[in-house]
């Protein structure tokens, strides 16, 4: 589950510190902004389209479905666990493949 994660050249001139050239204190600074700055990033969309063999919970960016199931609302509910268990978005997909919903489920407590 790795995740490509950028840094702009201006930036990045702050997190060479994480080789053995600089001080522990500077590795440690470094350390937190790149962790800060991958928590900051945004989670992938989870995404239920419509397949030949039934409905698909695919997360965004990957290049296979995480699963596929026969109908519509157990693809939701999947994808809707997942969405929550992320904190990403979820997006659903009509059986024409245009966006029927957009949202942001809650994760639970």
């Amino acid at each position: 589950m790795s995740k490509t994660f950028r840094v702009s050249p201006p930036a990045q001139t702050h997190y060479r510190v994480l080789d053995a050239t600089r001080t522990t204190q500077a590795k440690a600074t470094a350390r937190a902004a790149l962790e800060k700055a991958r928590a900051s990033q945004r989670a992938e969309a989870v995404h239920v389209t419509k397949r030949d063999t039934g409905w698909a919970v695919k997360t965004e960016g990957r290049a296979r479905a995480a699963e596929v199931v026969k109908t519509k609302q157990k693809a939701v509910d999947a994808a809707r666990a997942k969405a929550a268990r992320d904190g990403a978005r979820l997006i659903e997909h009509g059986a024409d493949g245009k966006i029927v919903r957009n949202t942001k489920p809650r994760r639970e407590a």
